[in-house]
């Protein structure tokens, strides 16, 4: 050991060094024997003294171990590693990572200097480490969904394939070590890459839903769920959600039966009898009319206020049941729509739509139905509209529906829980692959656009 020339060495002599050291140094000859220790215990004197074997005071199932790295240190004239534990007490172990380094002399092997440290904590933490390792393994095992790492190029470092047996499972040699722009159509590819994007920009779980990639299989829903591990890589989980998205289109459709049933009871059965009643009474009127009695005018009020009742229960029934819908198309639905808004919410409404525009798929124009029916409620009950306007465009095969108010507005940003009206909107567009998007501000009113193709 070299020291500087102002310092005493007598301080720092390999004794003194030695003997404070937290570590322990024996010293063995090449049989085995403690030649040397750093301990000043009596047993340590002892075990010097006696010259005993290291084997004494080593567990007997670690002995050809120790042996095996003492013989390959001096046979290879190089240090060597092991690790051993040790019964401290009854209740007490020890964990001890040795360092077994040969000492040289004209080119042999005299002896050979153990260098021992407890290394309890490190094991404890490798347990600890270990079973964390075990757990988490296990959970991610247990999920049925895929699961992909990639970094903010879209770089996939990491591929974990799916359990579930809907999926076509892509094989790794696929899946690691390329970009996601090379494996899915470009137009999922930009939105997942818009997901990672927003993932790592604003360290908050996203979310995607998408239909049939061509790297699946055809006609399946997917959602896609992104969350970042690292500044610069994200964790993708991949679900298949048709089962899941047939079920709650079951629940639409009952849902949807029974507001149809609703309307036709109440066009054909409520507003009959209600019509029945309003002609029974208005005979009754000129009736009483006829023998000059006062009371016609009540009966003519009850006649007035029966109509009412019917003409209520008219408005009600093409809510619930849109006959137009089915008779004349979508833009005869929403023209039905907008007329029956202006009586009931006594709101103004201007339109714009494309004359010839059809949808085949009942189903998807009496989702998009709804969502322009929902925008109009909300317009109305909760932002106070006065004025909405709706415009139906085409470019490119691509169709947007906006509906535009005048009423107070809100800041979407502020809302920590959308409503259920919003929520359903969304729900609609995913089960028709349309997507919604919202722009208001306080006062400035509200727009909604609903994006989607033929």
């Amino acid at each position: 050991m070299y020291f500087h020339k102002d310092i005493d060495q007598n301080l720092f002599t390999s004794e003194i060094i030695l003997h404070n050291l937290s570590d322990y140094i024996t010293i063995i000859d090449t049989n085995y024997k403690i030649i040397g220790i750093n301990l000043t215990h009596d047993y340590a004197k002892q075990s010097v003294d006696q010259k005993k074997s290291i084997f004494d005071y080593i567990q007997p199932e670690f002995h050809s171990l120790v042996q095996a790295k003492i013989d390959e240190a001096i046979r290879k004239q190089q240090p060597t590693d092991y690790e051993i534990k040790a019964n401290k007490s009854e209740d007490e172990i020890i964990w001890y990572a040795t360092r077994v380094s040969p000492i040289i002399r004209n080119h042999s092997v005299e002896a050979i200097i153990l260098h021992s440290n407890d290394i309890i904590d490190l094991k404890s933490f490798e347990e600890e480490l270990f079973k964390t390792k075990t757990h988490l393994q296990a959970m991610i095992e247990a999920v049925p969904d895929m699961i992909v790492i990639v970094n903010k190029d879209g770089l996939i470092k990491d591929y974990k394939a799916p359990t579930d047996k809907n999926f076509e499972t892509p094989e790794l040699n696929r899946i690691i070590g390329k970009y996601l722009t090379t494996i899915l159509p470009k137009d999922l590819a930009d939105q997942t890459m818009q997901m990672v994007k927003d993932c790592l920009e604003f360290n908050k779980t996203t979310s995607l839903e998408y239909l049939n990639p061509s790297l699946l299989n055809q006609f399946r829903s997917f959602e896609a769920r992104a969350c970042m591990i690292g500044d610069n890589e994200v964790l993708l989980i991949v679900r298949d959600t048709s089962n899941m998205k047939k079920m709650q289109q079951e629940i639409l459709d009952v849902s949807s039966r029974t507001q149809r049933s609703i309307g036709q009871d109440l066009h054909d059965s409520l507003s009959q009898q209600l019509t029945g009643i309003a002609m029974m009474t208005k005979v009754l009127s000129k009736k009483l009319k006829d023998q000059d009695s006062s009371y016609f005018k009540d009966a003519d009020m009850i006649v007035s206020l029966v109509n009412q009742c019917i003409d209520q229960a008219h408005n009600l029934s093409r809510g619930l049941h849109p006959v137009e819908l089915e008779r004349n198309g979508f833009v005869a639905a929403l023209k039905e729509l907008t007329l029956l808004s202006e009586k009931l919410y006594q709101v103004k409404i201007d339109y714009t739509f494309i004359a010839d525009f059809k949808i085949g798929d009942l189903s998807k124009a009496t989702h998009l139905y709804r969502m322009v029916q929902e925008a109009i409620a909300n317009a109305t009950k909760h932002g106070h509209a006065t004025e909405i306007d709706i415009t139906l465009k085409n470019e490119q095969n691509q169709y947007t529906l906006c509906i535009k108010d005048n009423g107070k507005g809100f800041n979407p940003e502020s809302l920590t829980k959308p409503g259920l009206g919003l929520n359903i909107m969304k729900y609609r567009a995913s089960m028709i692959g349309a997507k919604v998007s919202v722009q208001s501000r306080p006062t400035q009113g509200t727009i909604i656009c609903i994006q989607f193709s033929e």
